[in-house]
């Protein structure tokens, strides 16, 4: 009995030893950090994402709080010297801001920050000076060489930008890219103190009329109109109409058609000087076409087949029923090149047709060497 008693006692010490022998990792006291983010002039700011990276550490998921109501965040750390980064939504119109070299010590820490810089604001119109309830405007540039940009989604027809002084290209916009109102791009305003621009987003009335077959309207099409300081985009309605605002200068006009399988867009250059009217017809040859597999001839479903002409300004693109066929309408008299591709497992494959041209219906029958 004793032997047994001695037995464990020897095990229960060589235990206890063992036990204080294992290494363990450092513990890393956390600290408390708390801060406070204002605006320029006074008001907090709520919503602001308040990042912590340490500089001495490889990059990764960064520590964060949001501010709440009155600005306020509260953050746990590690005690080191921090890049802290202040992102606020990205709709308020507040540039992302960095400081570098932020320590953090035993006693924590009180991070405030407070906004500074130059206040553009103004107002966004619409066609008739209508004040626009979604749109914004952002700004982008280099302010002591460094990139800086700032966006704010106006819900009342009123915008506000917080920047460091320095030269920006602004951009106005509807928030609906397909409304027909123009996007305005301004470049090279210098900003050096607090300033209001105000945006028109109107200019001269131009519709696009698409149509198909000898003239039944074309619905969901789209018309796009490019220039160097505003484009614009719109969708076709039920009469087969487009329409966008644009004001004075030189753009390329698109309209692409819909659905896919009706070969397109169609480009014109045109100098708009006065309100504008446009037709586009996309009536043509119809083309039947059977992709077919050249081993045994049997349909080949699923395949993806590419129209497109010698410049590759417009053509369509199709993909192969359960029987090998599809369809498309095709400009009169344009040659066409077709292009057949496929992925079956790890297997790709292409095939390659040239010159294709019909002015009358016309029915394609093709054979690829697919597995």
């Amino acid at each position: 009995m004793r032997r047994v008693a001695c037995l464990l006692l020897a095990l229960s010490l060589a235990t206890l030893l063992s036990c204080s022998e294992i290494p363990t990792a450092p513990r890393l006291a956390s600290v408390t950090v708390t801060g406070r983010v204002t605006d320029r002039d006074g008001p907090p700011l709520q919503g602001v994402r308040v990042l912590f990276d340490l500089e001495t550490a490889e990059p990764g998921p960064p520590l964060y709080k949001t501010t709440d109501a009155d600005g306020r965040y509260e953050i746990k750390l590690p005690e080191g010297i921090y890049r802290v980064r202040l992102d606020a939504d990205f709709r308020a119109g507040y540039p992302p801001i960095t400081l570098h070299g932020i320590k953090v010590g035993a006693a924590g820490a009180v991070i405030d920050y407070r906004y500074t810089g130059v206040r553009v604001s103004g107002a966004i119109t619409g066609p008739n000076a209508t004040i626009l309830g979604e749109a914004a405007v952002g700004a982008s540039g280099t302010s002591a060489g460094t990139y800086v940009s700032a966006y704010d989604l106006s819900s009342t027809g009123q915008y506000s930008l917080l920047l460091p002084a320095g030269v920006y290209e602004f951009d106005a916009s509807s928030d609906n890219y397909e409304s027909g109102l123009p996007r305005i791009h301004s470049s090279q305003v210098a900003v050096v103190s607090d300033t209001t621009i105000d945006f028109a987003l109107s200019g001269f009335k131009v519709t696009a009329r698409m149509t198909v077959n000898g003239g039944v309207p074309m619905m969901g099409a789209s018309f796009q109109a490019i220039g160097d300081d505003a484009d614009a985009a719109a969708r076709t309605g039920l009469d087969g109409v487009a329409t966008v605002y644009l004001p004075a200068g030189s753009y390329t006009l698109r309209a692409s058609p819909y659905p896919q399988n009706i070969a397109g867009p169609r480009a014109v250059t045109r100098s708009i000087q006065a309100d504008d009217a446009l037709t586009f017809d996309f009536s043509g040859p119809r083309w039947d076409l059977t992709i077919r597999r050249a081993a045994d001839d049997t349909p080949f479903a699923g395949a993806w087949a590419f129209f497109r002409d010698a410049g590759h300004n417009e053509g369509v693109s199709l993909t192969t029923d359960p029987f090998g066929r599809a369809s498309c309408l095709m400009r009169s008299g344009t040659p066409y090149d077709l292009t057949i591709e496929w992925i079956e497992g790890n297997s790709y494959g292409e095939a390659l047709f040239s010159n294709l041209s019909s002015a009358a219906d016309t029915t394609f029958d093709f054979s690829v060497n697919a597995p």
